[in-house]
Parts: structure tokens; C-alpha cells; sequence
């Protein structure tokens, strides 16, 4: 799962100074936590993702393209193979896989682009804590969401059917009906000593997950149970979460840990050579992409066996929904994609 970036660049700046290299996180003690009940019944639903054949073994990758796009702040890739969306604050763009690309939408101050969907649905932070909703894809006018608060960001949901929009003013989030154009609940509970934080949501839209510094926490939308706390030593720079929400993937430092997320326990830890910035779990929900301060690693989860390693800094990496193909930025705005072979 992969949106905006997650935590600010001057808090992975300051890592990076700190670690010789470059990370974030932040500590809070984690408070009483109930676990997620399994097969809880869910009142609120995002559409679902739709089927796909089962992912085949990922043996390696070869560079099949690449673009620039400046002051990138995202990669999505498009539902049903149509290619990948790259976003910066002021543009979307559409690259194929061969790396050609199209500007689909660009907006002008005051307005900031906040995050796109897998349907090429794009969230605009305009003006007069507004939020402007529209398919860069298909022509259509926009409709404009006015919740009558003051939020730091706007975060779609994968299919763009449901808007997050955390408040400024207090530890809560308001859950938003893009297409009923209506305010569906408001998620509180999490709790933090730390001012900054985020929300975004799981790949299926049925849950969302918090992010404080140092502290990762899951959130059912249905029944507003909190998972266990998921706390960690340094900042948090990169997190994705499994298809099936069993299995929590999180960056900090140069660790990467694989959660079980019904027990909170760690299942394993990854020693990295450099700094994290970004992970990405490809659909088959094993398959984990780590991009760091030297490469990006591709390894099994199952067995922890690195199946390939692809050179240089990746600030962000994002996996096709078939996990058949790999987008992975730079820090100046390359995004260079490959394929399966």
C-alpha cells in the first residue's frame, strides 16, 4: 500500500544526519490496545478489490523503462495494468510501462494535490479547508468536500471511495463517503504524545492505520477496534500492510519488521545496509520490496531469501497489483520501472 509519503522530508532528513545515512521515528508508550476480532462484520465498506489470477513466483526483474517526474511525492500503480501514476504536489502523471508519461492533472497555489487512488481518483487540498475529489482519468466535474475542519491531508482509499481526513485540533479522523459526498463516522482512539502523525488506509479499505513517529496502529472502520501497538525504537519511514491484513511490514533505521498483526509479535527482522525509506508487499502478500540509502532488495518473506537487488537510492517503491512489475523513485524524481521475468 503506498500513497504519499508518510512522514515528512525534514524528519528523514534529520535521520539521515543522525544515522549517517537517513531514517525517522518517534516514541510514546502504547496504551491498552484491543485486537482486532477476525471476520468482524463491517458496516462500512470500501469497493472491493476486484479478482485477479493468483501471482506467479517472482524470480527476478529487468528494467523495461524510465521518467522524471520533479518533486515526486507518490507512485500508484492503475488497477487492470493502466500503467503507473506518479504524483508531486502540483501534478499527476501517467507513465507506461515503458516510461513514457502524460500530465493528467496539474493544479496552481493554493491548491495541493494529496493523494491518488488506484483508479485515478485525486484528493486536491484547495482552499477554505475544502478538498476537491475528481477522476483525472474521466472527464467529469469534481465535487468538493467541506467537512468544516482544519486537516493537515487528504488520504483516498485504493478504489477512491472513501476520503480519511485527520484533524488538526485533536487524535481523531473523519471518515468521508466520496461519492455520498457525506461524513460516515469519525475514528478516535489512538492514542500519542507525539504532535505529528498520520493516517492512510489498508489495501481493502476496511481499516486504517495510524501512524505516530515511532508507533503503528490498525484500526477496523466498522467496529473502531484498535490492533495491538506496533512500537519501534527509531522512526517510522515506510510501512505496507498484506492484503488480507494478517501481516504488517514497517522501515525504521535500517530494520525492517515483519509483524503478525493478531498477536503484535514480531515474526522477523531484516538488517538492512543503509537507511529505509520506503517498503511495498506485492499482492501475494510475501513478495516485499525494501528501498534504501544504497538499492532496493526483493525478498521472500516466507523464507527471508533475497531474490534480486536492483542498485541505487529508492526514496519510494510501489509494486503492480499482480506484484508482476516494480516502480522504484529516487530522491531527485527518477522513477525507473521493471518487470517480472
Amino acid at each position: 500500500m503506498r500513497t504519499a509519503k508518510l512522514l515528512p522530508v525534514l524528519l528523514v532528513s534529520f535521520l539521515i544526519l543522525a544515522c549517517g545515512g537517513g531514517s525517522d521515528n518517534k516514541k510514546g508508550p502504547p496504551p491498552e490496545a484491543t485486537a482486532i476480532p477476525a471476520g468482524t462484520a463491517l458496516a462500512i465498506t470500501s469497493t472491493a478489490l476486484p479478482g485477479t489470477p493468483t501471482p506467479q513466483p517472482v524470480g527476478g526483474f529487468t528494467r523495461s523503462g524510465s521518467a522524471n517526474v520533479p518533486s515526486l511525492q507518490g507512485l500508484v500503480w492503475q488497477r487492470g495494468g493502466n500503467g503507473l501514476i506518479a504524483f508531486s504536489s502540483k501534478d499527476v502523471e501517467l507513465i507506461d510501462t515503458q516510461g513514457a508519461q502524460k500530465s493528467l492533472l496539474t493544479v496552481t497555489d493554493p491548491e495541493a494535490i494529496s493523494s491518488v487512488s488506484e483508479t485515478g481518483v485525486v484528493a486536491v487540498k484547495a482552499a477554505q479547508n475544502t478538498v476537491r475529489v475528481q477522476n483525472a482519468r474521466t472527464p467529469g466535474p469534481p465535487k468538493v468536500i467541506s467537512p468544516g475542519l482544519a486537516f493537515p491531508q487528504a488520504v483516498l482509499s485504493a478504489d477512491g471511495s472513501l476520503l480519511a481526513l485527520p484533524e488538526q485540533e485533536k487524535i481523531a479522523a473523519m471518515i468521508w463517503d466520496v461519492e455520498e459526498n457525506s461524513k460516515l463516522k469519525e475514528l478516535t482512539g489512538f492514542q500519542t504524545a507525539a504532535p505529528v502523525y498520520s493516517v492512510s488506509f489498508s489495501p481493502d479499505g476496511r481499516s486504517v492505520i495510524w501512524l505516530s513517529r515511532a508507533r503503528v496502529q490498525i484500526q477496523d472502520l466498522a467496529s473502531g477496534a484498535l490492533s495491538q501497538s506496533f512500537s519501534h525504537e527509531d522512526f517510522v519511514t515506510g510501512l505496507a500492510l498484506s492484503t488480507d491484513r494478517t501481516t504488517l511490514v514497517t522501515a525504521s533505521g535500517m530494520k525492517v519488521t515483519i509483524w503478525d498483526t493478531a498477536s503484535g509479535q514480531a515474526r522477523q527482522t531484516l538488517m538492512q545496509p543503509g537507511i529505509v525509506f520506503d517498503v511495498a508487499l506485492a499482492g501475494d502478500n510475501h513478495t516485499l520490496a525494501i528501498g534504501g540509502q544504497t538499492n532496493t532488495t526483493i525478498i521472500d518473506i516466507t523464507n527471508g531469501k533475497t531474490l534480486t537487488t536492483l542498485p541505487g537510492v529508492a526514496r519510494d517503491v510501489a509494486f503492480s497489483q499482480d506484484g508482476r512489475q516494480l516502480a522504484v523513485a529516487d530522491d531527485q524524481g527518477n522513477v525507473t520501472l521493471y518487470r517480472a521475468r
